[in-house]
C-alpha cells in the first residue's frame, strides 16, 4: 500500500468511548470501525503542503549532516597538524566515533523525517479541514436556501472564518425578517 493510500485511508479509533472499561470483543470491534476520518480533505493543498516538508526535513538534515563532517575533518586535521601516526589511538577514537555519530545521525534523521510528515499532515488537516467545512456548508446553502451556521472544530485554525459567516447570515436573515414585515 502506498504512503499516499493510507494517509487519505486511515481509521480514526474514538480512543475516549475505549477507556471507559472493557469491551466485548465485538463491540470492541465494532468501535474500531465507527468512525472513518479522511486526513487528506483537499489533496491538492495538501499534497503540495506535504510536499514541501520533505524539502524542509532533507535541508535541515543536510546541513546538519555537513555540520558533522566538517567537525570530524577538522578534528582529523588537528590530529595530522600535531604529525600523530594514522594508527594513533586519536584517529581511531576519532573513527569509533564517526560511525556512531553518523549511525547516531541516521536514527534521529529517520526520525525527524517522519515527524515532520505526520505533523505537516496533521496541521494541513487543521487548516484544510476549516475551509473545507464551510465551503461544504455554503454549496448545501445555495442548494436548500436554509440558513445554518457553521461550526468548526475547536482545534481548528481559522475559527474567524466560522464567526464572520455566521454574522453574515444573522444579517441576512435580519434583513429579510426586516423586509417580511415591511411587506405585510
Amino acid at each position: 500500500m502506498c504512503v499516499i493510500c493510507f494517509l487519505i485511508e486511515v481509521q480514526v479509533y474514538p480512543v475516549a468511548r475505549l477507556s471507559k472499561g472493557p469491551y466485548p470483543m465485538f463491540k470492541l470491534k465494532a468501535l474500531l470501525l465507527e468512525k472513518r476520518s479522511i486526513l487528506l480533505i483537499n489533496p491538492k493543498f495538501q499534497l503540495v503542503f506535504l510536499g514541501y516538508m520533505p524539502g524542509l526535513a532533507l535541508v535541515a538534515i543536510g546541513v546538519f549532516y555537513v555540520a558533522n563532517l566538517h567537525f570530524f575533518w577538522k578534528m582529523n586535521q588537528i590530529g595530522v597538524t600535531l604529525q600523530l601516526a594514522p594508527d594513533h589511538a586519536f584517529f581511531t577514537f576519532l573513527n569509533e566515533q564517526k560511525g556512531m555519530m553518523n549511525a547516531l545521525f541516521v536514527v534521529t534523521s529517520l526520525v525527524s523525517f517522519v515527524s515532520l510528515i505526520l505533523g505537516g499532515t496533521f496541521l494541513s488537516h487543521r487548516v484544510a479541514g476549516p475551509l473545507h467545512r464551510l465551503t461544504q456548508h455554503m454549496n448545501t446553502i445555495s442548494e436548500n436556501e436554509t440558513l445554518t451556521e457553521v461550526k468548526f472544530r475547536k482545534s481548528d485554525f481559522f475559527p474567524e472564518l466560522a464567526v464572520s459567516f455566521n454574522r453574515q447570515l444573522r444579517a441576512r436573515a435580519a434583513d429579510e425578517f426586516s423586509d417580511d414585515s415591511l411587506a405585510s
